[in-house]
């Protein structure tokens, strides 16, 4: 059972850093949107 758990924590941590990644990646892609919209106004 200990072991059990111990792999839902690695996957867990796993799946929290892909989508930490995403995040960041979704937020650089916005900010640029955002900077190319300001610079055509």
């Amino acid at each position: 059972m200990r072991s059990e758990n111990s792999r839902l924590q690695g996957l867990e941590e796993r799946i929290l850093e892909f989508m930490g990644e995403r995040f960041v990646g979704l937020h650089v892609t916005v900010e640029t949107m955002l900077e190319a919209q300001s610079s055509r106004m």
